[in-house]
């Protein structure tokens, strides 16, 4: 079979006859590379052209790809062989996947913009994907960084490029993915609200539009409450099964982001505005056709469904009113999530309750804000006393012994005991 794989042919060129190697429509080899790193050398005669398409078909034999065994004598004049150019036939296989509702659009969209020629990546124009070394690697994160690019996006970005060369991997074209840089990051410090704040913000929210800021209160995500249904409240719980994958109103309605099913109990508030919500709805109009568990009276879709820049629109608007300045994921959300670990609630449970698949997604969310801290470490006793209380634990210093000296004059001498801060030789 693998006899059958490359034909040597010649051709006249500037008037005199070179040889090569026709592997179309993979690419043809004119060359040999140098083994001292210089310029690759040509291909000059017959003799020369079959040695180098044997050792061609016996890289073959021995289990590697035609891509692979024509990689050291292509480099980059391969348009195939390029970066950008798999990586086009990637977002095109994830595409398809979109289509079927396996990914979403959103991450879809991203990705895009990470290998786009014209945006990040351009440093990888004309490169080879034989050419990703951790060497490369690291001088494309020195590159995103002269760029003005936070630690948070340019670990977004090296993550799509090692999912991208895991791909290549698994498909045969890559025999390892190679190591890739550490991207320092700051530690993230979301900005937790009190409970009583958060109540101020959701008060100044009309009531009619209050239930949607209400549920991610509990942990539902502004996704999953803009899909959720009248048929998804069953008069005790919320079934969150499903959200939107995108930011308008025909954004598709795909799983869960952890590809789960749970149940969300709601608290008295939620609960009260549900039954508001329920009461002039016949019970059969709850299965027929699609209604919103929690519309937006002033949205302009057919179906009155919230989209992600009127809810934050309207977050912003009531904490402006209240004079607060948060964002709406830490204002309901994670301010939840840290008010429940500071009551003593469990870790796993509140993982349960955010929908978080792994833990290091809750431990990184939901922190104590600083009165947390004050509570455990007082900051200032308000009374000697109380300072007192603090250090009352501590065990006390023990007294310096007591070291007699000699004074006076000719006629007498005199003892007195002096207590020193240093302990007696």
């Amino acid at each position: 079979m693998s006899r059958q794989i490359g034909k040597v042919r010649s051709r006249i060129r500037h008037g005199s006859k070179i040889w090569y190697l026709d592997f179309r429509p993979h690419g043809e080899v004119y060359s040999i590379p140098s083994p001292v790193g210089r310029r690759p050398i040509p291909i000059r005669d017959e003799e020369t052209a079959r040695e180098v398409l044997a050792s061609i078909r016996a890289a073959i034999v021995e289990g590697k790809t035609l891509e692979q065994a024509l990689a050291p004598f292509l480099g980059r004049k391969s348009e195939q062989l390029r970066v950008l150019e798999r990586a086009r036939l990637w977002l095109e296989l994830l595409k398809e996947k979109v289509a079927v509702g396996d990914l979403s659009p959103t991450y879809l969209r991203e990705l895009r913009r990470y290998f786009a020629a014209d945006r990040y990546g351009e440093f990888w124009q004309d490169a080879s994907i034989y050419q990703v070394t951790y060497a490369t690697l690291e001088s494309y994160g020195r590159w995103l960084a002269n760029r003005g690019l936070s630690g948070s996006t340019r670990k977004k970005v090296l993550d799509a490029y090692r999912s991208f060369l895991h791909w290549l991997r698994k498909r045969g074209d890559l025999e390892r993915v190679p190591a890739f840089p550490t991207i320092p990051q700051d530690e993230y410090r979301p900005t937790v609200v009190t409970t009583e704040a958060q109540f101020r913000i959701l008060d100044a929210i009309p009531w009619d539009r209050r239930g949607a800021f209400l549920a991610c209160r509990l942990g539902i995500r502004p996704g999953e409450v803009r899909a959720l249904d009248l048929g998804d409240f069953d008069g005790e719980k919320i079934l969150v099964s499903k959200a939107v994958k995108g930011p308008n109103a025909h954004a598709p309605v795909r799983g869960t982001k952890s590809r789960t099913i749970r149940p969300v109990y709601p608290d008295a508030p939620l609960l009260e505005w549900l039954r508001w919500r329920g009461d002039p709805v016949a019970p059969g109009e709850r299965i027929q056709g699609r209604m919103p568990l929690f519309p937006n009276p002033s949205a302009r879709n057919r179906e009155k469904r919230w989209i992600a820049n009127a809810l934050r629109e309207e977050w912003n608007r009531a904490c402006r009113e209240v004079g607060v300045r948060v964002r709406m994921y830490e204002g309901t959300k994670h301010s939840s999530a840290s008010a429940a670990l500071r009551s003593g609630t469990t870790l796993e449970r509140v993982q349960r309750a955010l929908g978080h698949a792994d833990r290091r997604s809750t431990e990184r969310y939901a922190k104590l804000d600083d009165q947390a801290v004050v509570d455990v470490f007082p900051t200032r006793p308000a009374s000697g006393r109380d300072c007192g209380r603090i250090v009352a634990s501590h065990k006390r210093r023990p007294k310096t012994p007591l070291r007699p000296r000699t004074y006076g004059g000719a006629d007498g001498t005199r003892t007195r005991n002096f207590r020193r801060d240093r302990p007696v030789l």
